[in-house]
C-alpha cells in the first residue's frame, strides 16, 4: 500500500468517528470535529509507527478521535493539550497533565 492509499485508508477511519464526535462534543461545544479530524489525520501522517498502528486497530483510532470530544481537549499541536499514542497495539488518546501552582 503506498503513502497515499494509507493516509486516505486512515482520513476514512477517522471520519467513521464523526456522527458519535458530534454527539458528544454537543455536550460542551468546546471542540469541532473537522478541526480534530485534521489534527488527527496530521498526527498518524507525521508519525509513521502510529500510522501503523491504526491501520491495524482502526477501532481503536475511531475510539481516540470519540474521545476528544468526550474531554473536550483539542490535538492542536499549538496547544499541547492530547495527542494520540501507540500503546499495546491500540491508538490511545492521552492529555497533558497542567500543574498550576497556588
Amino acid at each position: 500500500m503506498s503513502n497515499i492509499e494509507r493516509v486516505e485508508n486512515l482520513g476514512q477511519m477517522i471520519q467513521m468517528a464523526e456522527p458519535d464526535f458530534n454527539r458528544l462534543a454537543q455536550i460542551h461545544g468546546a471542540v469541532d470535529f473537522a478541526r480534530e479530524a485534521s489534527f488527527a489525520l496530521e498526527a498518524v501522517k507525521n508519525n509513521s509507527f502510529l500510522a501503523g498502528v491504526a491501520m491495524g486497530s482502526p477501532d481503536s483510532l475511531k475510539r481516540a478521535v470519540i474521545n476528544v470530544a468526550a474531554i473536550g481537549l483539542s490535538l492542536s499541536p499549538v496547544y499541547k493539550l492530547a495527542y494520540l499514542v501507540p500503546r499495546k497495539k491500540q491508538v490511545c488518546l492521552d492529555i497533558t497533565i497542567i500543574v498550576t501552582g497556588n
